[in-house]
């Protein structure tokens, strides 16, 4: 892997080494927080304590981060590479890929693989995760119960090398 010659990462030059671009990926997450203001600051005391929280115990947002698995299928990627190149960040503005409505996407639920509860407020975050609130590093915690962990995970999937008696390549 080699990065382009350039400060440009959409347009910039390819090392002559690694002349084929990568394929970048540029996530933005907007939160409105600020309509939620008068709900949680204490301005008389001078404190600036917000209840967003990641689930990694995070209240700074500094560890936030995205991971991309490619499962598409080569042709519909390549059109979508090719032809969706609109600086504007709205997939409505690319034809080549496949819309589907609000209702539909709310319809698409993956199984728990664990069972905790999902949705809603929540007394503490899952297992022995405390909540930092920085500006140091988190520090993780000493006194955890065995009991801290999530338990046995629930499979969503069939292992064919049991079922069927296959093998990894």
């Amino acid at each position: 892997m080699s990065y382009f010659n350039s400060t440009e990462y959409n347009t910039g030059v390819c090392p002559s080494t690694h002349p084929n671009h990568t394929i970048s990926l540029f996530y933005e997450v907007l939160y409105d927080i600020n309509r939620f203001a008068d709900m949680w600051y204490n301005m008389s005391s001078g404190s600036n304590y917000q209840p967003f929280v990641f689930s990694n115990g995070d209240t700074t947002g500094y560890g936030f981060h995205a991971a991309f698995v490619n499962r598409w299928a080569v042709d519909v990627l390549q059109r979508a590479t090719t032809m969706c190149t609109s600086d504007s960040g709205n997939v409505e503005d690319c034809g080549k890929v496949t819309q589907y409505s609000y209702d539909e996407c709310n319809a698409c639920k993956l199984p728990l693989a664990v069972d905790e509860k999902t949705d809603g407020w929540v007394d503490k975050l899952l297992g022995c995760n405390p909540v930092s609130y920085g500006p140091g590093p988190a520090t993780g915690p000493t006194d955890c119960p065995p009991s801290a962990g999530h338990g046995p995970p629930v499979k969503n999937y069939v292992d064919l090398t049991t079922s069927r008696g296959w093998r990894y390549a």
